[in-house]
């Protein structure tokens, strides 16, 4: 009896989750509904559209009298795609989802979809963030999302933002990672994992399809310097999807920073608490929501098991919630997108010069301080 009561949130959370999946399925990692397999399929050609048109005019294959206005349209529509194929099917990918993680088809999916759709470099994005950022979520020790985008999921927020600069910044922000994550490369070849031989021919094949596609060949084809605003008008509106999404679900006024002294002390933290404490879900009623997100909505669910599909968050989700009130855990959540984006807003404009950083939990059981759970 006293030791189910000093159980760890930790254990008592795990326990549950696998109980749930056990009793129900039999597996940690059921079969997914075919419905999911047509939809990745669907974005993923969706997608191609800008690149195969792009070489088809190279090529003089494709030709048509309506180039001013059919090739922007085919940017945004594969850009909108590629969008969507990142927070569903790549995403799932890149925690092991769907594939085994050695598995030849996963990593040719992943190079497919990340390299050549997002133009991130898959093995980056799998070092840098499954193991940096979902380690350290705002985590002043080191949440590796400050290396990824522009607006900045850590403590240097240098100045007061204004909601126009805020807005510049989000469309900006993958064209600036776009040519950014080529020193990423080598930082993280320098200062974290050495990257191998082969590992190298993938990223700079990636690097290489992703400069041509969108940059050299539309030059070539139209003959014309306007050509190249085609990738840069691609970029932006992923940033304008992305960016966004990123923001909700980790950077807004209700979520918790903490301040670790270095990575030992870090071990000693309650994990799954610091990663619920740290993140936000929002529009959780909404299904259209839902699948354009791949799921990301739950983002507490995510950053808690990753390795679970986000076909499941939406029924653990009852558990983790239960959990947390049992525990005084907080669980921020908003019932709209733009509720979130408002939150967003409030912590980048209303004259905060950084994150509110505080101690973080280590391993409590029930004698954990209550607090609210939203």
């Amino acid at each position: 009896m006293n030791k189910a009561k000093n159980k760890s949130f930790e254990d008592s959370l795990r326990q549950r989750i696998n109980e749930h999946f056990a009793s129900r399925y039999g597996s940690k990692k059921p079969k997914l509904p075919r419905l999911y397999s047509w939809y990745y399929a669907v974005c993923l050609a969706a997608g191609f559209l800008f690149p195969a048109a792009i070489v088809g005019k190279y090529m003089g294959v494709f030709q048509s009298d309506f180039d001013v206005f059919l090739f922007p349209l085919l940017a945004i529509v594969s850009a909108i795609a590629s969008s969507l194929t990142f927070m569903g099917f790549a995403h799932a990918l890149s925690h092991n989802e769907l594939f085994e993680q050695d598995s030849w088809a996963g990593r040719v999916f992943k190079f497919i979809s990340w390299d050549c759709l997002i133009t991130i470099s898959e093995y980056v994005w799998d070092n840098v963030h499954n193991k940096s950022h979902h380690a350290f979520t705002n985590l002043k020790v080191g949440d590796a999302e400050k290396d990824l985008d522009v607006i900045l999921i850590t403590n240097n927020l240098k100045q007061q933002q204004s909601a126009a600069k805020v807005l510049f910044l989000i469309s900006i922000a993958q064209v600036v990672r776009f040519f950014r994550q080529f020193l990423s490369i080598i930082r993280l070849h320098r200062n974290y994992e050495k990257i191998h031989f082969n590992e190298w021919l993938v990223i700079l094949a990636g690097k290489a399809y992703a400069l041509a596609i969108f940059f050299v060949l539309p030059y070539l084809a139209f003959d014309s310097l306007y050509a190249p605003g085609l990738g840069l008008l691609y970029l932006v509106t992923q940033s304008v999807i992305l960016v966004p999404i990123f923001l909700v679900a980790h950077t807004t006024a209700d979520v918790k920073f903490y301040e670790v002294p270095g990575p030992k002390a870090y071990k000693e933290i309650s994990f799954q608490r610091v990663q619920i404490e740290t993140s936000a879900n929002f529009a959780m009623d909404s299904r259209f929501m839902f699948w354009v997100t791949g799921g990301l909505t739950y983002q507490i669910e995510h950053h808690t098991f990753p390795d679970i599909h986000p076909h499941f968050y939406p029924e653990i989700s009852l558990i983790i919630r239960e959990e947390c009130k049992k525990y005084g855990v907080s669980y921020v959540r908003y019932e709209g997108y733009w509720e979130a984006v408002r939150a967003v807003m409030k912590f980048l404009c209303d004259g905060t010069t950084h994150a509110v950083y505080q101690k973080p939990p280590q391993q409590l059981g029930t004698s954990a301080g209550k607090r609210s759970v939203g």
